[in-house]
């Protein structure tokens, strides 16, 4: 899954410890890059944050949230503008399809007070899922 690399504890190689009560690295002029062989862990016993002015990038060939330990089967993530996309494409379909149970007739052209109700319904629903689908898109997170 996430990951098949397992730090070998206790570590018998060459390495470098800080211990500190505090530890700020600050660069100055420049960036701060971290490289490394096999893994990057960030461990907290409270809370981890990533703060920045711009864009927080994350890229690799799959991103896991959540530990393997959480799920039986992870589950992928949904494409934000694709799902947007199919629901305003189904609720357009379910509106055409309550505007014509709305005007059905019957053999002799009279309205089937029924079919109308129920295509007035249909209308309504679907105007109001529309009006709902505008506000499920994030304006902060996106997939690419």
């Amino acid at each position: 899954m996430a990951s098949s690399y397992k730090p070998a504890f206790p570590y018998t190689g060459d390495h470098l410890i800080f211990n500190s009560d505090r530890v700020t690295i600050n660069s100055k002029k420049d960036s701060i890059l971290l490289f490394a062989k096999e893994s990057i862990s960030f461990s907290s016993a409270g809370t981890i944050h990533f703060n920045c002015d711009d864009n927080l990038i994350i890229n690799a060939s799959q991103i896991y949230l959540g530990l393997e330990t959480d799920v039986d089967k992870p589950e992928p993530a949904i494409r934000g503008q694709k799902l947007y996309d199919l629901l305003s494409s189904l609720i357009i379909a379910l509106t055409n399809l309550g505007n014509g149970l709305y005007t059905a007739t019957d053999s002799k052209g009279r309205g089937i007070p029924a079919v109308t109700t129920s295509g007035d319904n249909l209308v309504t629903d679907a105007l109001e899922l529309s009006a709902k689908l505008e506000k499920i898109r994030s304006e902060k997170t996106f997939l690419l």
